[in-house]
């Protein structure tokens, strides 16, 4: 009972609300209607509101309007009101759905709770936001020293902080990882815990929606990739331009509201760390937000729910083979325009000569329609994007990992020449369906190809890879 006492209390301190349900007064379309607002750990914010939305005008009758159930209609920003808690509610990018006769539901995608009212244009100078293994990411310790005296009572230690903080500025933008903490006192126990947090303060205010969208999920993203795992938000808040100590605590599908807090466990070595002799965490969150932008498939892609543990291992296999031959094409986009340009006039040559040797008789039917099924497209093979990500990773050992697998040593053993053509006709076998592997096996390949994707996105953003990490 204590840790969810101290939770709350941490949510209160960082944000302005714990979740759960609560009774609102909600504003749709200037119509007042009571009713509930959902503000749950790990769903997307909504609720109900007893009252009626008018469908439109009914067919011949220009004075009477008529109801439809269910009707949807689209609202970019709803209001509401905690009466039980003083506070503000502002949906973004809500559907009001009308079930029946004055029963409304309400679906959200952005959900602010603030003490103040906010504006229908809302601009937020900062985000403050928390993530699971945020502090193994940065590779800060909350502590760099801790002495523990030998005798007296337990509360004589001493302890530095010196190293707590870390900022980086770049375009405008100032990003500062920090640590708050939390302490108990009582005549058994004397604990701290300490909570990472990133703080970032932007020269131009932007909306709700730019700060999730652009700063907040690929923070996520990063930090996923880092660890290999699918890391959660717990707790975000945003501060408000033009109101003193303006806050709004931010709801959606992605954030637990569960608070996270530092173990700094020495076993738990990344795969990469945003230590400034390494990388700016802003310049990396740009260049990611210029690739998204871009339509790079391996940063717009890469997902790590896509490849968790609960999908089956062939799907897997496919999804990384696939990224990493989308990525190899996406950099190779102006060479390969060249090489079209090649092929296009090597194919109208030839399948002109074709055309003569057929005018002539000197070609069948059927072979003059053979003749014709060459490859319209100079696209890269896996085989070239495989061996160009294997050299370019070289640190990784993973072309010899690889050949120790019991899947690729046997084909090569077999039918293969090679690591790089066991893959190739592990993929074509799968994608075709002309073959089928036992799951294990193909998991095997999974956790080898993996740390050769994420460190393939950490490069793309100016980061580097560490080997000995865990994958």
């Amino acid at each position: 009972m204590a840790a969810v006492d101290d939770a709350k209390k941490l949510i209160e301190s960082y944000g302005v609300i714990e979740p759960g349900e609560y009774d609102c007064d909600w504003t749709i379309n200037g119509t007042t209607m009571r009713g509930e607002v959902e503000l749950l750990s790990g769903h997307s914010p909504g609720g109900s509101a007893r009252g009626r939305l008018h469908d439109g005008h009914a067919p011949g009758r220009p004075a009477a309007r008529e109801w439809r159930y269910p009707h949807h209609q689209d609202e970019p920003l709803i209001r509401g009101y905690i009466a039980s808690r003083d506070l503000h509610v502002t949906l973004l990018d809500a559907t009001v759905t009308a079930v029946f006769t004055d029963q409304l539901l309400i679906a959200s995608a952005i959900a602010l709770v603030s003490r103040h009212e906010m504006p229908d244009s809302a601009l937020f100078t900062s985000m403050s936001v928390q993530m699971t293994r945020l502090d193994h990411f940065v590779g800060l310790a909350p502590l760099d020293t801790q002495v523990i005296p030998k005798e007296g009572p337990p509360y004589d230690f001493g302890a530095t902080t010196t190293t707590m903080k870390q900022v980086w500025t770049a375009a405008g933008m100032t990003a500062e990882f920090w640590y708050g903490y939390r302490s108990a006192i009582n005549p058994y126990q004397l604990s701290v815990r300490f909570t990472p947090w990133i703080s970032f303060t932007s020269a131009t205010p932007l909306s709700a929606e730019t700060w999730l969208r652009s700063w907040c999920l690929p923070l996520r993203a990063l930090i996923s990739v880092s660890t290999g795992e699918t890391e959660q938000v717990t707790l975000a808040t945003l501060t408000a331009e033009g109101v003193d100590a303006a806050k709004a605590h931010l709801f959606m599908n992605l954030s637990t509201h569960q608070p996270y807090y530092s173990s700094q466990r020495p076993s738990e070595r990344l795969a990469f760390t945003a230590e400034k002799s390494n990388l700016s965490l802003v310049d990396a969150l740009i260049r990611r937000n210029e690739l998204h932008a871009a339509g790079h498939p391996l940063i717009a892609g890469y997902n790590t729910a896509a490849i968790g543990r609960d999908q089956h291992p062939q799907a897997r296999l496919l999804l990384l083979l696939q990224w990493m031959e989308a990525s190899f094409g996406f950099g190779q986009r102006d060479k390969i325009a060249v090489q079209q340009a090649k092929h296009d006039a090597t194919v109208t040559s030839l399948l002109e000569k074709v055309a003569e040797l057929k005018t002539e008789g000197r070609l069948t039917r059927r072979e003059a329609k053979l003749a014709k099924r060459v490859p319209r497209r100079a696209l890269p093979t896996l085989g070239e994007a495989l061996s160009h990500y294997l050299s370019r990773h070289a640190d990784l050992d993973t072309e010899q990992m690889l050949g120790r697998t019991v899947l690729i040593a046997e084909l090569i053993e077999s039918d293969c020449e090679s690591v790089i053509d066991a893959l190739r006709t592990i993929r074509n076998g799968l994608s075709h369906g002309t073959e089928s592997y036992e799951p294990r096996r193909l998991d095997e390949l999974v956790r080898v190809l993996h740390p050769l994707v994420r460190a393939e996105y950490l490069a793309l953003l100016g980061g580097s890879f560490d080997a000995a990490s865990p994958t």
